[in-house]
């Protein structure tokens, strides 16, 4: 069942307009192909993009083989810089048995596929839950999976289930996230 949901805490979406239409002015369409256009939008004389929610059951996957600089990037972005990812020796010295990659950069493959894959451009999270029953270690293959549990015909909201394995088919990650898809305005008349 769904609820209304609030968009980087600002109060019940209705809308993609909610103050971030700024941000994608005058960018055009940067991924090529067509344009659904669908009627006028408020007073800015613009038109939007028509939702075409994915339908239950879909599937999508991406893929990344992490490395050591992967690791270290994302510490230089992040500040994790916690010695399980760094320290040999410590981390050899856990159950995990030795050196592995932050949690971020595996929840990260399900940013690039919901923004790049499904639903797609202009996505992004309104929740996310995670649960990691094994950890990722440099050099392994992870490939992230979402399916669709249920999508909105009314607003440009999806239920996604979500899984990554590496490449031993070990489950690494599992959960659920929301997204929602904005969809940019386009100027003039069509």
């Amino acid at each position: 069942m769904w609820t209304d949901v609030r968009f980087f805490g600002r109060g019940p979406v209705h809308s993609p307009d909610d103050g971030l239409r700024a941000a994608f002015s005058g960018r055009g369409n940067v991924y090529g192909g067509s344009l659904a256009v669908e009627g006028k939008r408020g007073n800015s004389g613009g038109h939007s993009m028509k939702w075409d929610p994915p339908s239950k059951g879909r599937k999508a996957t991406w893929t990344r083989t992490f490395s050591a600089s992967d690791v270290e990037a994302f510490a230089r972005i992040s500040g994790d810089w916690n010695p399980l990812h760094f320290d040999a020796e410590f981390a050899g010295s856990t159950r995990l048995g030795g050196i592995v990659v932050q949690g971020g950069l595996t929840t990260g493959l399900f940013n690039a596929l919901v923004a790049m894959e499904m639903p797609g451009p202009g996505s992004v999270f309104l929740r996310q839950e995670w649960d990691y029953p094994a950890p990722v270690y440099v050099g392994d293959t992870v490939t992230a999976e979402a399916e669709v549990l249920e999508s909105r015909s009314d607003k440009p909201i999806t239920r996604l289930k979500c899984e990554a394995r590496r490449q031993d088919g070990t489950v690494v990650l599992t959960g659920e996230c929301l997204v929602y898809t904005l969809q940019p305005e386009l100027d003039g008349d069509v």
